[in-house]
């Protein structure tokens, strides 16, 4: 048997409260500092390194926050809400990039926040 126990996410620090606080209603559960050495024994990456533990409405995430904005990629995070359409809207009102994709099978939602993580969202049917 295998559980997710969160899912780490490289976030720009301008997002913290406007997307993730905002958009996703993530609460700050724990907040530390990834030393240097251990940041590139792990990662490869030789730097300290703020990291936030939060909580969305069951899904635990660590966001390590950076100012550094990645390229588009194709890996995301895909969910199912009850609140889906709010979140979407409130992604939308505040200038993130948003897509509904229509199916027979209902909507799909997908956000992303400024360093291009994306969201797939479904609502419970």
């Amino acid at each position: 048997m295998n559980k997710i126990l969160h899912i780490g996410l490289h976030i720009i620090e301008n997002d913290l409260e406007s997307f993730y606080t905002n958009v996703l209603n993530c609460k700050i559960e724990r907040t530390f500092n990834l030393q240097p050495e251990d940041s590139f024994n792990i990662f490869g990456i030789n730097e300290e390194v703020k990291i936030l533990r939060v909580s969305c409405g069951g899904i635990e995430l660590e966001l390590f926050i950076d100012g550094k904005i990645e390229s588009p990629t194709f890996g995301h995070v895909c969910f199912q809400s009850s609140e889906a359409e709010r979140i979407f809207e409130t992604a939308s009102e505040n200038g993130y990039r948003t897509f509904i994709r229509k199916r027979n099978s209902g909507e799909t939602y997908f956000i992303s926040d400024s360093n291009h993580n994306l969201f797939e969202i479904k609502s419970f049917n």
